[in-house]
């Protein structure tokens, strides 16, 4: 999965926007997995179980070593006053299965 989303924010990166979506889909199908290509996943980062029904909103940034486990949802819009809260994960984080990361910096 990791190597698909690197293809497609690469396409991302380059103003390829429809061939990122066309992975974005692609692991949508395959995994069940939410991970817009404007998400930032650094290196070494592992997902045990595949990402499996993993959600990231837009603009999440995930650092270097995490451990991302299966159902897990990051970020999210507030509806009402249309605030944007997108979390930035550090390095060597481990975020288990189930967890709902909401909040973190506030990015207008």
């Amino acid at each position: 999965m990791l190597k698909m989303y690197r293809i497609g924010h690469w396409f991302y990166c380059h103003n390829l926007k429809a061939v990122s979506r066309f992975f974005e889909k692609l692991i949508h199908v395959l995994w069940a997995a939410q991970i817009p290509m404007s998400c930032e996943i650094g290196n070494n980062v592992i997902f045990p179980h595949s990402g499996l029904g993993c959600v990231f909103y837009p603009g999440v940034k995930i650092g270097d070593g995490s451990q991302i486990y299966q159902n897990v949802t990051l970020g999210r819009k507030d509806a009402v006053c249309g605030m944007r809260f997108y979390p930035e994960i550090g390095k060597n984080c481990v975020i288990g299965a189930g967890a709902c990361v909401l909040g973190g910096g506030n990015n207008p």
